[in-house]
C-alpha cells in the first residue's frame, strides 16, 4: 500500500517557534531526548502541562532543563537521519476511537509510536493495522493523505543524572 506524504514548504516559514526556543533556530523543529522517566500520579496529568525549563547559553553548547527541583545539562547533537513530522489531512481529519489499532501497556496513549525491535521491525507491523489508519477511508472511498509539516535534523540529549537544587531559589 502506498501512503501519499505531502512535503508543505510554506508550512514551515508561516509558522514561527517561541522566542526561547529562536537561539537553536527560528523555524527549526528540535527533539528533545530524556533518559529515564517522569514520574506522574495519573498519565493524564501529562497533557498540557509544562514539565520544566528549557535554556541553552549563547554558545549552543549547553543546553539546561530544570524539572523541578532537578537541573539536568545536556547538549545539542545533530540526527544520523532527519525525521518527518506528519500531520494528517482531510478528508477525515480524526480517527475514532474504534478505528484507532489497539495500544499494549500500562501508560500506552494514543498519540504514543511504535518503538522498533532489537530486529528493526516494528513492533506493529502495517497489515496488523485498519485501512483508516494507514491510507484509505472507507466512507468516502477516498485516500488519506499525510502532511509533513517539519523536518528534525538535531535533538537536544540530556544524558547526565540531574543535579539537585536544594536550598537554590527558582
Amino acid at each position: 500500500m502506498i501512503i501519499p506524504i505531502n512535503l508543505n514548504s510554506s508550512s514551515s516559514s508561516a509558522q514561527k517557534l517561541p522566542p526561547y526556543l529562536a537561539k537553536i533556530s527560528h523555524d527549526e523543529v528540535v527533539l528533545i531526548e530524556l533518559q529515564g522517566e517522569l514520574e506522574l500520579q495519573d498519565p493524564t496529568q501529562r497533557n498540557g502541562r509544562l514539565v520544566g525549563t528549557l535554556k541553552i547559553d549563547d554558545d549552543l553548547k549547553k543546553p539546561t532543563l530544570r524539572i523541578g527541583p532537578h537541573l539536568v545539562e545536556g547538549k545539542l547533537v545533530n540526527l544520523p537521519k532527519p525525521l518527518a513530522v506528519l500531520n494528517r489531512s482531510s478528508p477525515l481529519q480524526s480517527i475514532t476511537t474504534s478505528q484507532r489499532p489497539p495500544h499494549d501497556g500500562p501508560g500506552s496513549s494514543e498519540d504514543d509510536m511504535d518503538v522498533d525491535d532489537q530486529s528493526g521491525g516494528a513492533n506493529r507491523h502495517t497489515e496488523d493495522l485498519d485501512d483508516s489508519v494507514l491510507g484509505l477511508d472507507h466512507e468516502s472511498g477516498k485516500e488519506i493523505s499525510w502532511d509533513a509539516i517539519a523536518i528534525v535534523k538535531r535533538k537536544i540529549v540530556f544524558s547526565k543524572r540531574p543535579i539537585p537544587m536544594v536550598g537554590k531559589v527558582a
